[in-house]
């Protein structure tokens, strides 16, 4: 078990990582703001994991997340963006469900699992696959892109230097 949640965060590093270094603007704001809510989120947290402000400020810390990838979404015109932005609100709808009956949900368990706890692990992830997608569609754009500019300017020069027919006016 411990191995997967080493796995989880090499992705989530890698993820960034690549995001900041090849991602567009959009991924590396989503990012960015992403990283910003979680340390804020956490640094106003109350320490008490039963209290119910705790479950109120995670709840609160995924609505901005998700209004965050909203404006983002928004203002880039990104696809990517928008798929994070409704895997964060479907935490946010988890959050919401653990906080409408608290008490039986903290015992919520399938399988020897919380499902509470499971489904936000899955809808984070979600969130990273869709960074992660987004990156790499706009490193893959941004390469043909170069390559279609290095060929038409080869073109040109191509073009230019041979000696062309003259072609007389009548």
């Amino acid at each position: 078990m411990l191995i997967l949640l080493y796995l989880a965060i090499a992705g989530v590093l890698t993820t960034t990582v690549l995001a900041l270094w090849k991602g567009g603007p959009a991924e590396r704001w989503a990012v960015v703001w992403y990283f910003g809510a979680c340390l804020a989120q956490y640094a106003l947290m109350p320490k008490n994991n039963y209290s119910p402000f705790f479950s109120y400020a995670l709840l609160l810390g995924d609505l901005l997340i998700a209004a965050g990838f909203l404006v983002l979404a928004l203002r880039y015109s990104s696809l990517w963006l928008a798929g994070a932005m409704i895997a964060q609100g479907l935490a946010s709808g988890a959050h919401g469900f653990h906080l409408e009956d608290e008490q039986m949900n903290q015992h919520l368990l399938f399988m020897g699992a919380n499902v509470w706890v499971l489904a936000n692990n899955l809808f984070s992830s979600f969130v990273f696959w869709m960074l992660l997608g987004g990156t790499i569609a706009t490193w893959r754009k941004r390469n043909r892109l170069r390559r279609a500019a290095r060929e038409s300017a080869k073109l040109v020069a191509d073009a230019l230097s041979s000696p062309g027919r003259t072609v007389a006016a009548a």
